[in-house]
């Protein structure tokens, strides 16, 4: 009657955890749009090294499938290149005034009246203009005390007391006549806004936002998101409110920036809180690796996998600048087969192309056709339409699936007294107490975490538990149609249990807090210990009932104590603690041993060849270990069958941790889990084959 009440709350718990994911498939499914961005500065240095207009190298790069260009703001520097301000150190105009010259007469007035500073910056202009929006935005960007506006006659003179190296890189703000010059309007480029922090208070982070809103309106261009620059987000501290109203008017998604190691988001102190202001309608942004390592080919297929495996839906572009050392004797090719610096066929323009621009704009087009050829679009990036944040009830109802597993999974020790036969239950309740305890009293996020780790852990024990069930307590098939109908009920049936545990981690976890990563699944380790302990737990007590019941325990543990020691045993012990250590190495997104080679290649071989590459564990070593081990337990051979259980194991831990990634579609981890299965399978059956001939090949000698 137990396992039935508890395989009745688990099927009900199941029920809600589709419901759940039928919502967030629809979402993934909504969310297809991938923006190409470049970044503007970088754009205009690449124009200016090959001696093209901004626009024009802007307007190849739109035709190659960029969508936006990234806007950050200005600063003296940026200002001293185009032309529109002069910016002096201190020493050198004390310089020019003792050698008898000034840039401006009215620089002279003020040395002679002691204004200078050596050790200063100055910058300055008569475009009244640029003269207004340097006294807006100087205040709010730079702390009072670091600056002086002073004005003489039509010239304005901003001093900053910092030496030039450090004052040129200040952020001043967004200066529309740099997004003016883009042409990015006029070429319909999108924009996304960088804005950095400023130290004005309310007043400084709403004229940041209203001068956004303002160039909007009176450029014409669309704003596609905004992605803070810098540490901090725009308002930290204590503006954080006004953040977040000012980017809800706009009407834009918040950027979030991945980090280098792929696993979560760039703290910017405040992100969290602006971002759970705006309900998390957020993207996540994916910022290429650096050009002067990577080929464009390589840079496309790292850019088109992460898009599609990790829900990033902005790609940050960077240019080449020169060409590389590793490209410079090496004849690349695009996937249509000519050279990447050979002008792109199909152009409309008529403009003249250097090997450079060539390289990059075939590098652009390799992006967009690597990202449309797996289904998904180039276009502004919608934020994830939901699912809302799961309320405690909810999160602690698809908890109780766990839960009631877990007595499952004791009640499959086959325990004897009604104390221990109790002991499931009451470990499936307690369970069930520590999420609800949790879930209701103001912790839904650990209490999703908890059901979540529960239910990688269980499943796939209670998915091993029924293979040593089928293994060891049956006896063996009276025919070879009857094995090998027993062989593929352990495949499905193993598979089937711990794709469940899948479910139940993507549903409970399935709200946008963990789809961006701003939570994680946690326990990642120790999903890969548990189930694959379980599985000897669950051979030791299935091969041998009477010495593993709790009174036989003292009389095992000196009958061991008693045996030698032999070499072979120290052989083997130390070969399958070393196997044992790699294998918890390599888990986690944190890998501590590096990737061979042939096992790189691979891994490129069947993303190629597949949509949803399978896990090298699964195919290699979990569903091989699982069909020879059935099939010698089928056929009577049931020497050495805890082996074969431990490496299945490996292959449930494997399957189950797929679903442990929110950040990737639900629909590409089921597919990843379906390849895994029938490549596995294959190469299961490939090695029970082999197996069949080498044993009887044994017998054919035996009988001579």
């Amino acid at each position: 009657m137990l396992p039935l009440i508890l395989s009745l709350i688990v099927v009900v718990a199941l029920g809600l955890a589709v419901s759940v994911l039928v919502t967030r498939v629809r979402m993934e499914a909504a969310s297809r749009q991938v923006e190409l961005v470049i970044d503007l500065d970088q754009a205009d240095l690449l124009a200016r090294s090959q001696g093209y207009r901004l626009d024009e190298v802007l307007g190849e790069f739109e035709a190659a499938g960029l969508g936006a260009v990234a806007w950050s703001e200005a600063s003296l520097d940026k200002l001293s290149r185009s032309g529109d301000l002069s910016v002096f150190e201190g020493r050198d105009l004390l310089d020019l005034f003792a050698s008898g010259t000034s840039p401006a007469p009215e620089l002279s007035t003020l040395g002679r009246e002691g204004f200078f500073d050596s050790g200063y910056t100055y910058a300055f202009t008569r475009d009244p203009v640029l003269a207004s929006w340097l006294g807006r935005n100087v205040p709010a960007h730079l702390p009072e005390g670091r600056f002086r506006l002073v004005e003489r006659g039509d010239l304005t003179v901003l001093e900053v007391t910092l030496l030039k190296e450090r004052a040129v890189l200040l952020n001043l703000g967004f200066w529309e006549r740099e997004i003016e010059r883009s042409g990015a309007a006029r070429l319909g480029l999108r924009v996304v806004a960088r804005p950095g922090n400023v130290t004005g208070g309310k007043d400084a982070v709403e004229g940041t936002l209203n001068d956004l809103a303002v160039a909007v309106e009176r450029l014409g261009f669309t704003l596609s998101a905004v992605v803070f620059g810098g540490a901090e987000v725009l308002g930290y501290p204590d503006q954080l409110e006004v953040t977040a109203a000012g980017l809800g008017e706009l009407g834009v998604p918040l950027g979030l920036i991945e980090t280098p190691e792929q696993l979560g988001n760039i703290n910017q102190r405040g992100l969290t809180v602006v971002a759970e202001r705006l309900g998390h309608q957020a993207v996540r942004v994916y910022s290429l690796p650096d050009v002067r390592v990577y080929a464009p080919s390589e840079l496309a297929d790292k850019a088109t996998r992460s898009v599609k495996e990790r829900g990033l839906r902005l790609v940050y572009i960077q240019p080449y600048l020169v060409v590389p050392e590793h490209l410079a004797t090496v004849d690349e090719r695009t996937t249509g087969g000519q050279s990447v610096y050979a002008r792109p066929p199909g152009l409309v323009s008529n403009l003249d192309y250097t090997p450079i621009l060539a390289l990059n704009v075939n590098y652009v087009r390799e992006i967009a056709a690597g990202l449309r050829s797996q289904g998904l679009e180039l276009g502004s990036p919608a934020p994830l339409g939901g699912p809302a944040p799961l309320s405690p009830v909810k999160v602690l109802l698809l908890g109780l699936g766990p839960a009631a597993a877990l007595g499952l999974a004791w009640l499959a020790l086959r325990p004897r007294g009604r104390l221990w036969i109790l002991a499931g239950p009451v470990g499936a309740a307690f369970a069930a107490a520590v999420l609800a305890l949790a879930a209701l009293g103001g912790r839904a996020v650990l209490a999703a975490q908890l059901g979540a780790l529960l239910a990688a852990l269980v499943f796939p024990s209670l998915a091993l538990a029924y293979l040593a069930a089928s293994w060891l307590l049956r006896p063996a098939a009276s025919g070879r149609g009857v094995a090998i109908r027993r062989v593929l009920a352990d495949v499905l049936g193993t598979f089937a249990i711990t794709l469940v545990g899948g479910l139940f981690v993507g549903a409970i976890l399935g709200d946008l807090r963990f789809m961006l990563e701003f939570e994680y699944f946690r326990g990642v380790k120790l999903t890969y210990v548990v189930p694959v302990a379980a599985a000897v737990v669950y051979w030791a007590r299935y091969r041998y009932p009477e010495d593993t019941e709790p009174a036989a325990w003292p009389g095992v543990i000196r009958a061991l104590a008693g045996k030698s020691i032999k070499i072979w045993h120290a052989v083997v012990a130390g070969l399958a603690g070393l196997a044992f250590i790699v294998y918890v190495a390599r888990s986690g997104s944190s890998v501590s041993l590096p990737i061979g080679s042939l096992e790189l290649r691979v891994r490129w071989w069947l993303e190629r060849a597949l949509y949803a590459r399978p896990r090298l564990k699964e195919i290699l070593l979990g569903y091989p270990a699982l069909l020879v081990g059935s099939w010698l337990a089928h056929t009577g051979r049931k020497d050495y069958l805890g082996w074969f259980l431990t490496g299945a194991a490996v292959g449930q831990v494997s399957l189950v941790n797929s679903f442990e990634h929110i950040r990737t579609p639900l629909l590409l981890s089921l597919a990843r889990a379906a390849n895994g299965l029938w490549l596995g399978s294959l190469a299961g059956l490939g090695a029970v084959a082999l197996l069949w001939v080498v044993l009887g090949y044994r017998r054919r000698e035996e009988g001579r």
